[in-house]
């Protein structure tokens, strides 16, 4: 009795959900907790004009730093089916699991395999990169860039262009966690916070949603990569393959 294939259509859509379906429903949840806190501002001390006092707009302080944290999170689920399967180079920068306490890559004598007996390399390759990635953030578009690259993912002109909005954020929940969001000048520090508007946090909302559909297309132009032949084996089904040549 002959094996039936798999439906190459259905092969496919089965990879891109493995891949897709932590990233999107992660950014999809947090990007709407995001809104909401802008929503509660809104109700509560978005009438009238002038700027608002720094209590009040603390809100809005906090939507940067979770907003950041959503950036975080939706890199994070890539890495974490990515990485495992990345080459050296990449997974060089990953500790063995229960090797190191800052989260950086060390060198260890074969002795501290003891305690994986039993386990395969896949086993380990993912414990180490999970917690490899309870430690791993991104202070700036560099490192945004790293962990892309680790994932083979590659980048594209729509997509480079969308890091300086993302660099604005990551510098702003900076100043808002180490330095209370107020700003430096001349070797001063100002007294009151820098003025934030939720009309700014929308625009970055916006920069994270499409900075991610960007990354989702390269994830989606890197897996159909991966399935020429399925791709063949469509456009046969459908009948519209060229004619051979004569």
């Amino acid at each position: 009795m002959k094996k039936n294939k798999k439906n190459p259509a259905h092969q496919i859509a089965s990879d891109l959900t493995d891949v897709l379906i932590d990233p999107i429903e992660s950014l999809t949840e947090n990007l709407k907790r995001v809104r909401h806190v802008l929503a509660i501002y809104q109700k509560l001390y978005g009438h009238g004009s002038g700027r608002r006092s720094a209590d009040k707009s603390d809100l809005l302080r906090f939507a940067v730093v979770f907003l950041h944290a959503t950036v975080e999170e939706f890199l994070r689920s890539i890495a974490a089916y990515y990485l495992p399967l990345g080459n050296e180079e990449a997974l060089n920068r990953v500790s063995l699991v229960g090797l190191s306490n800052s989260g950086r890559a060390e060198k260890f004598l074969l002795g501290k395999l003891a305690r994986h007996r039993g386990k395969s390399v896949d086993t380990l390759l993912d414990e180490s990169v999970n917690e490899y990635l309870t430690r791993l953030s991104f202070n700036n578009t560099t490192d945004v860039m790293t962990i892309l690259q680790d994932c083979g993912l590659e980048t594209f002109p729509e997509l480079d262009q969308t890091l300086p909005k993302i660099q604005q954020i990551m510098e702003r929940r900076h100043r808002i966690v180490h330095q209370t969001d107020r700003e430096k000048k001349k070797d001063k520090v100002r007294k009151r916070p820098s003025s934030l508007s939720a009309s700014q946090i929308k625009e970055w909302v916006n920069d994270v949603s499409v900075f991610a559909k960007h990354v989702i297309k390269a994830i989606i132009e890197q897996e159909l990569k991966g399935h020429e032949e399925q791709l063949k084996e469509l456009a046969r089904l459908k009948g519209i393959t060229e004619p051979e040549q004569s």
